[in-house]
């Protein structure tokens, strides 16, 4: 696809979000690369010194971290705009609903003066235009936590690059002589939850690979992973995006887990389905993907046995066709159609 309009957007999120690099970093990345791919001219842009009206739609990133400011900002220069809230499950009715008590106390205490982080993300989700959630579950909580119209809600899944889809094992099984292990993928965390896969494969004779950053506060966490797993886990340390290692480690495993406390918008889930490789994925997701007992399970990240049974029945039983054709439709370019398709509408209401 070609886009019909010659259109200009602005992408913007919070100040100190590429301070690291993780799946929303990715996801702006790569939506801005594959945008001018097809003619849409989109930008990161600096605030500090780039106008808002020098733009025809501005594109936040993120309901938090005072985002909400920006969809302020943007109304304010008559501009549509257009959020990705990145909201990832659990969130509860009722957690939901003593929220909202919480931040209507708040401002009356203050005498309006302030209000929650849940308050927040509602006024940037009410305030933008339209809204992009990733699937069903991150739609649901938009309108039935946030009372948002669902006209406002179009879902356009995250985007897979190419080389996952090419990927081949030999790069890292020349390099590691590994294959068929059990790739747990992410920053080294407690919220990531290795401890819990590596305790659910201990004693199954399946080798764990940890994969990903690890910030200093978190070494205590991997001694205790490592020391848990023996001789049975390994640690990798961490593979930039794009390196082609990373494609080979999913392509080589037998199947990748990653059983977080909760994922808004894992993009490691579909990179390995594109690999052909099967993805155990805690239940509290984001993604607008379809159970298959042959390549997709999801599991809760609290329960040891429900983590083990599903890596060894995928390792066992795996379908890589099947796999890939989970996420068949998942390419920047998709996302990029649907995305300038969404602004092409926008600006033809106005």
């Amino acid at each position: 696809m070609v886009a019909k309009m010659k259109i200009k957007v602005a992408f913007l999120s919070y100040p100190m979000l590429f301070q690291r690099f993780g799946g929303l970093q990715l996801k702006i990345t790569e939506t801005i690369a594959a945008l001018n791919n097809i003619g849409v001219d989109a930008a990161l842009i600096n605030p500090t010194v780039d106008k808002l009206e020098s733009y025809d739609v501005i594109h936040v990133f993120a309901a938090v971290s005072g985002n909400h400011r920006i969809v302020q900002a943007a109304r304010s220069a008559k501009r549509p705009v257009i959020m990705s809230p990145i909201l990832g499950p659990p969130l509860s009715r009722w957690r939901a609903v003593v929220a909202a008590i919480c931040d209507r106390m708040t401002r009356r205490l203050t005498g309006w003066e302030f209000d929650t982080s849940f308050g927040q993300i509602r006024s940037a989700l009410l305030g933008a235009d339209r809204l992009v959630a990733m699937g069903q579950a991150e739609k649901k909580i938009i309108v039935e936590r946030f009372g948002v119209d669902p006209k406002k809600v179009t879902i356009v899944p995250n985007g897979i690059s190419q080389i996952y889809f090419d990927a081949d094992p030999r790069l890292f099984v020349d390099r590691y002589g590994k294959v068929g292990f059990a790739l747990v993928p992410g920053s080294i965390s407690s919220y990531k939850n290795q401890l819990s896969v590596v305790k659910s494969l201990r004693g199954t004779g399946i080798l764990t690979i940890l994969l990903g950053p690890c910030e200093t506060e978190n070494y205590d966490y991997l001694k205790e992973c490592l020391a848990v797993g023996q001789d049975q886990v390994m640690y990798l340390g961490c593979l930039s995006y794009n390196d082609p290692m990373l494609a080979s480690a999913y392509a080589a495993a037998g199947v990748v887990v990653l059983a977080s406390r909760g994922e808004a918008g894992p993009q490691i889930a579909p990179q390995a389905l594109a690999a052909g490789t099967p993805v155990v994925l805690t239940k509290y997701n984001g993604l607008d993907l379809e159970s298959d007992p042959r390549c997709f399970v999801q599991v809760s990240p609290n329960s040891v046995e429900e983590i083990r049974s599903a890596t060894l029945n995928l390792i066992r039983t795996g379908d890589a066709t099947q796999c890939r054709s989970l996420v068949k439709n998942h390419s920047w370019a998709d996302v990029a159609s649907a995305l300038a398709q969404l602004y092409e509408d926008i600006l033809g209401e106005r």
